[in-house]
């Protein structure tokens, strides 16, 4: 497990909240269709796929337009929020989906993209803390709830944190 990556989460998330910006754990990018270019919203791993550190840790985030004009559905590399509001004023519609990549360029889910940052032995363990539905609290997924369970990760250890989860260890 890369705690170190894992703390730097942490301190990437809490920057977040210090800023106000939007944060969804339900999808990696939100775009708010009425307003395209302030309404982005993204979960932990959508900010940490535009985050300098973690693109050079090989974490990369691509946005493709799946409309009928072959032309446009080349995938597009996103490094920030401003290039992700680019593409939205462009394609304002349904079909844009988000492709990522880690180190070796090869296309993979969200949460193997976590788990390969973040050296996780369990995709499960991804899951857990960035995956909507795991947080059945009030304020389901708050970023605060999100760091909580970071730090509970650091704490406990990879192993532990799951079974506990899963109350293997009760």
């Amino acid at each position: 497990m890369n705690i170190d990556a894992l703390k730097y989460m942490i301190e990437m998330l809490k920057g977040i909240k210090e800023s106000g910006k939007k944060f969804d754990l339900r999808e990696w990018v939100i775009m708010d269709k009425e307003q395209p270019v302030c309404g982005t919203s993204c979960c932990a791993m959508g900010y940490a796929a535009l985050d300098p550190v973690f693109q050079l840790a090989g974490l990369n985030m691509f946005v493709v337009n799946l409309t009928d004009k072959p032309e446009d559905r080349k995938p597009i590399l996103l490094k920030t929020t401003k290039d992700f509001n680019k593409v939205a004023r462009k394609y304002i519609n349904p079909y844009l989906t988000y492709d990522f990549t880690y180190k070796d360029g090869n296309t993979i889910s969200g949460f193997e993209a976590a788990v390969q940052l973040f050296d996780f032995e369990h995709e499960e363990t991804a899951e857990i803390l960035f995956l909507f539905s795991s947080y059945d609290s009030p304020g389901n997924g708050s970023i605060d709830q999100v760091i909580e369970r970071i730090e509970l990760l650091i704490e406990k250890g990879e192993e532990n944190f799951f079974n506990d989860y899963y109350g293997y260890n009760d």
